[in-house]
């Protein structure tokens, strides 16, 4: 039977904050940064170890996540955020990855994203990923998932869009007007061609690009 004490400790550990709200108990992000990486060889792992290397991610503990950009969550530079991992850390990821292993096969993996400037509202992350990735290029990559962002970007602030042809648009600041917000937008690809056969051995082509969380 519990104390009275003990009641009392629990019922503050369930009680809501001062403004009435119970308080966030989730991990939010407060950076992301974006990188990329390619790979071959003729084991499929070892070939995607090698995208993880040069993309700079291959000695952490990578969690697949969905695409979600925090309202107020910094874009920070790559080589920035690659200082901030340590080896065997636990790191939460937006993942599109790309493989093949048919000779002379390209596979483009893509990641592009949208932040309003306002905080009201969070950013989002759209991929091609996976069997989409096959035989195309880094602009069809890019223009595919840019468009379906600025969709999903317009439905959340509930204004209508032109999705094609703003994405065309964004110039070279890279900033989009979205109904009444301005919205950075930004993409990122990985382009991989699987080699010719050596022998009787194909030899896997891996393409990979990361959205990272700290």
């Amino acid at each position: 039977m519990a104390t009275r004490k003990t009641a009392r400790r629990e019922a503050a550990r369930e009680a809501p904050g001062e403004d009435g709200h119970d308080e966030p108990k989730v991990w939010v992000p407060t950076m992301v940064f974006f990188t990329h990486g390619v790979g071959t060889h003729e084991t499929q792992r070892v070939a995607m170890q090698r995208a993880m290397e040069e993309a700079g991610v291959a000695e952490c503990n990578m969690v697949k996540v969905s695409s979600v950009i925090p309202p107020s969550c910094r874009i920070i530079s790559r080589e920035h955020g690659r200082r901030l991992l340590r080896s065997g850390g636990i790191v939460h990821a937006v993942i599109a990855q790309g493989e093949t292993n048919e000779p002379h096969q390209r596979v483009t993996a893509a990641l592009c994203f949208a932040q309003p400037d306002s905080d009201r509202y969070p950013g989002f992350i759209t991929e091609v990923e996976e069997e989409e990735t096959k035989g195309k290029s880094a602009k069809t990559a890019t223009d595919e998932a840019g468009e379906a962002l600025l969709t999903i970007v317009a439905e959340k602030i509930r204004a209508k869009v032109d999705a094609k042809k703003l994405w065309a648009k964004r110039g070279r600041d890279r900033k989009v007007r979205v109904g009444r917000e301005t919205v950075r937008v930004g993409a990122i690809t990985a382009t991989a061609v699987a080699p010719e056969k050596q022998g009787d051995t194909e030899r896997w082509a891996v393409a990979m690009a990361f959205a990272v969380y700290l």
